[in-house]
């Protein structure tokens, strides 16, 4: 059954169930045999983990060959390279009921295993231990299977020194994975399995360091669906995509009826102390032992291996004795300058990299995914495992973190955009004030105007161009679900067979429908301003020179020709840079925007693009403080609420008796 968390387990769940050691298996041999009997062997999680009940089952086999390479200077500077090969299988299964928040982890063996190595000046100890991670998130009624593996290499490098400054640099260059995938559920929510080693370098005298590479299988759903899970595991061999490293929402979109199993590995890099976890099951006593032990041991192979038939000679054993004398003299020295090299194993240990992603793919989606309005939040952009807990964060404006593509990374398009228009190709879409929205080509012709009152006004004609705008920060435009605003005007999907043109003010211009038809204002029915509310950016992706907004695609088809298209076929419009517009339905154009790919999790998103990415260093919190920039808004205490600058200075207290006391 499971147990509670405490200190060996990060304060997490434990899971149950008892481990097991097979011999190595070489890149190429299976590393565990698939699961197929789990359903027998699902434990019952603690109440509460989800709203009625959530049990699950899960067997995995984690192995990791590191190669590395340590190098400790005298003032204390530590860099550790490591390079080797992670491999990982697990099989899970899920059975749950209602509203979940479950995180559970299991770590194997119970005692880390541990090698101390030491040389004439120092000694490095290795601590290696495989950890298996369980999340649920969100509302899952039903049942999740998931089987996968992966054999992934990682490559990096840390340099850290006692100073508190640590550089980390790691890639991934490839990642070989197999996958399956089982879903009879409904959900709107996630269910995620990790595995990897957890592995602690600590030179003395020196810095610790612990890294941990995963990789993760999460399903991520919004919606009713059944997808039995397949007989065979599915096969893919990838270069990695990257090197270098919601809660409810208030609209009525209905869930989109998709789902995705998404396969990644990511990294987490830990420093100037051991993790709680560790430490739990070793001590000083452990380290001072295992040195002693190291050199004693060390010391007694060379003087065989140097003296070797020798040691027949009379008189050989009274020399070995004296060098094994000397030897355990200076290794009760050594163990015993521990406590006086100022570690406290007892600290835990800083962030140096929270859990970054290096690889991810979607490996098996729902029908029709890609076209869903939900897929931006079910995929790899939006997954993610949680940093370890009782793990000191370091600050975000000490913090400075960059990502680079591989040279296999897909491209990364730009979508122009400046004040109230966003560009795709020779187009543009622009409010060129409150009551006027138009598509216009570059060539100076306006194909299209929307107004205010509903009504339509085509071209050919040259006036409400945007063009003489230009590129620059997108004032005036704001993302939702499924919907774009520009100006006072809203363009989106108000369900998944129709897309409208909508006024804040007045009506809908124009509504567009799946089966290519168009239904003209001026009209208030399909008003986005009635069905959806502002909130954050969902079901919008966008890449060569199109936006894709639920299941409706805008795009450039050839510079000269511009189309509204469905995922089910339909050209609905056709803009055409001469000025004259060409309705649909029709097929013969939809090929020219569709086939298409949006851009990879990797890249920006349209929001991202537009507004920038959050910034942590502008925005944190910790114990009872909310961090603005250079401000915190902080509860000091039970009766005393205050608004201080970094600097020192408090500017105000708000007292519990409702008294103000201003700096």
């Amino acid at each position: 059954s499971f147990e509670m968390g405490d200190m060996s387990s990060q304060g997490r769940i434990k899971i149950p169930g008892q481990t097991f050691v097979q011999s190595f298996k070489p890149k190429g041999d299976e590393l565990k045999a698939r699961q197929v009997a789990l359903n027998s062997q699902k434990s019952e999680a603690p109440s509460g983990s989800c709203e009625s009940n959530l049990d699950m089952a899960l067997e995995g086999v984690v192995q990791f060959a590191p190669i590395l390479d340590i190098s400790v200077k005298s003032n204390g500077d530590t860099e550790v390279g490591v390079e080797g090969l992670a491999r990982a299988s697990l099989d899970g299964l899920f059975k749950a009921e209602g509203s979940c928040a479950f995180l559970a982890e299991k770590r194997f063996p119970k005692v880390p295993k541990s090698k101390v190595v030491c040389g004439p000046f120092f000694c490095i100890a290795i601590m290696l231990q495989m950890v298996a991670e369980v999340e649920l998130k969100g509302v899952i009624t039903g049942s999740v299977e998931v089987a996968a593996s992966a054999d992934f290499r990682i490559k990096g490098k840390v340099l850290i020194n006692p100073s508190g400054k640590a550089d980390v640099d790691f890639d991934l260059p490839s990642i070989e994975q197999k996958h399956g995938f089982g879903f009879a559920a409904s959900a709107s929510g996630s269910a995620r399995i990790g595995m990897g080693p957890s592995l602690v370098i600590f030179p003395m005298p020196g810095v610790p360091i612990t890294i941990n590479p995963m990789m993760n299988a999460e399903v991520r759903a919004m919606g009713t669906l059944n997808m039995p899970v397949g007989s065979l595991l599915q096969e893919s061999t990838q270069l990695a995509t990257q090197s270098h490293v919601n809660s409810s929402r208030v609209n009525q979109i209905s869930l989109c009826g998709a789902a995705a199993l998404n396969i990644y590995t990511d990294i987490e890099i830990q420093g100037f102390g051991l993790p709680v976890a560790i430490t739990a099951s070793l001590s000083t006593h452990w380290i001072q032992d295992a040195i002693y032990d190291a050199i004693t041991q060390g010391a007694e192979a060379f003087v065989r291996f140097i003296a070797g038939p020798a040691m027949c000679i009379p008189g050989a054993d009274a020399a070995l004795d004296t060098v094994m004398s000397a030897a355990k003299s200076a290794a009760t020295l050594l163990s015993g300058m521990i406590p006086d090299l100022h570690v406290d194993i007892s600290t835990p240990s800083s962030t140096l990299l929270a859990p970054t992603k290096l690889f991810c793919v979607e490996a098996v989606k729902s029908p029709g995914f890609d076209g869903s309005s939900c897929s931006q939040d079910l995929g790899c952009h939006s997954t993610g495992r949680p940093s370890s807990p009782m793990v000191t964060p370091i600050p975000p404006d000490q913090v400075r973190q960059t990502t680079a593509p591989s040279a296999h990374s897909p491209s990364c398009y730009s979508i122009p955009m400046g004040d109230r228009f966003i560009q795709l190709g020779d187009w543009r879409w622009a409010a060129i004030d409150d009551n006027h929205f138009s598509v216009s080509h570059k060539g100076g012709q306006t194909a299209q105007i929307y107004r205010n009152d509903g009504t339509l006004h085509p071209g050919p004609r040259t006036d409400y161009n945007a063009w003489s705008r230009p590129i620059g920060y997108p004032y005036g435009i704001t993302f939702g679900p499924s919907f774009i605003q520009i100006g006072l005007f809203r363009l989106g999907m108000v369900d998944k067979e129709h897309f409208s043109i909508a006024h804040k003010y007045g009506y809908v211009s124009q509504i567009f429908r799946s089966d290519g038809t168009l239904h003209p204002g001026p009209r208030s029915d399909y008003d986005l301003w009635k069905v959806r509310s502002s909130g954050p950016a969902s079901g919008i992706t966008y890449g060569d020179r199109f936006l894709q907004i639920g299941k409706f695609r805008i795009g450039d088809a050839d510079g000269w020709h511009m189309l509204i298209t469905h995922v089910d076929g339909q050209t609905i419009q056709i803009y055409r840079g001469d000025g004259t517009v060409h309705p649909g339905p029709r097929t013969d154009w939809t090929a020219h925007v569709g086939n298409r790919l949006p851009v990879s999790w990797t890249c920006q998103s349209l929001e991202e693009m537009a507004h920038g990415t959050c910034d942590a260093k502008f925005g944190t919190f910790g114990d009872r403080f909310i961090q603005l920039g250079h401000w915190r808004l902080a509860a000091i205490d039970g009766n005393h609420f205050s608004i201080s600058h970094k600097d020192g200075q408090t500017a105000q207290i708000y007292r519990y008796d409702g008294t103000l006391h201003p700096g």
